[in-house]
């Protein structure tokens, strides 16, 4: 597996802020993203890789301990750099119980409702 070069598509996301006015919020942001997951990968990289398993879907591979190690700094990221929805969820999520956190972390888009808010009515 090719690794991934991330300065290459962190400089393709500054460009692409530079020259899309349009849409300079959501690739900054983006941009911002990029340089999370690298540091992730790089932290990642340094551990023994698991065996790869065949069946199961990847929720059931996550190594949630790991996620949660990171999920605080995502979170704070996406507080300070996100689109204003976003920030608001992530500062609503980042006041939750852990096991609340975990529990979206592992839940599946599909059925996972943003329960960090009361809802108005």
């Amino acid at each position: 597996m090719k690794k991934p070069d991330w300065d290459k598509r962190i400089r393709r996301a500054a460009e692409l802020a530079e020259r899309c006015q349009g849409a300079t919020e959501v690739v900054t942001f983006y941009q911002h993203i990029l340089a999370f997951q690298q540091q992730i990968y790089e932290d990642i990289s340094l551990r023994p890789a698991l065996p790869v398993r065949r069946e199961g879907s990847f929720r059931a591979e996550l190594d949630t301990a790991a996620a949660m190690k990171w999920l605080p700094s995502l979170l704070s990221l996406v507080q300070k750099k996100g689109p204003a929805k976003l920030a608001l969820d992530a500062a609503a999520l980042n006041q939750s119980p852990s096991e609340r956190q975990q529990q979206v972390l592992i839940a599946s888009p599909a059925t996972l409702k943003c329960r960090c808010r009361p809802t108005r009515t």
